[in-house]
């Protein structure tokens, strides 16, 4: 028997990925965009995350309101961004006030 897919595997329902030059700049200028423009939505789904919301969702919207997100983990929960210089991985994590930090692993 056929296991079911969950709405978000579906082919015809795969997210729409903004356009995004991130592969011609450098880790450190996609960093800085990322921490501009991108802060407060990777946060908002990495807390969704926490929560315990549907991992699957939150990868679709990632994808969708992510430009330049390449890939999205869940066991630990990381983001990769493809840069000129290599990737940029981004890791999450909260302290016991409920602070979260991002942390860039750059090339």
């Amino acid at each position: 028997m056929n296991k079911p897919y969950c709405l978000y595997q579906w082919a015809a329902l795969q997210p729409n990925r903004p356009a995004s030059d991130f592969k011609e700049k450098t880790s450190k200028e996609v960093w800085a965009i990322i921490c501009d423009k991108q802060a407060v939505t990777i946060s908002s789904l990495y807390r969704r995350f926490v929560r315990g919301e549907d991992p699957e969702e939150i990868r679709f919207l990632a994808y969708e309101q992510c430009p330049g997100l390449i890939d999205l983990w869940t066991e630990p929960y990381h983001m990769k961004y493809e840069c000129s210089d290599g990737p940029l991985t981004i890791t999450f994590s909260l302290d016991a006030d409920d602070n979260l930090t991002m942390d860039a692993s750059l090339p």
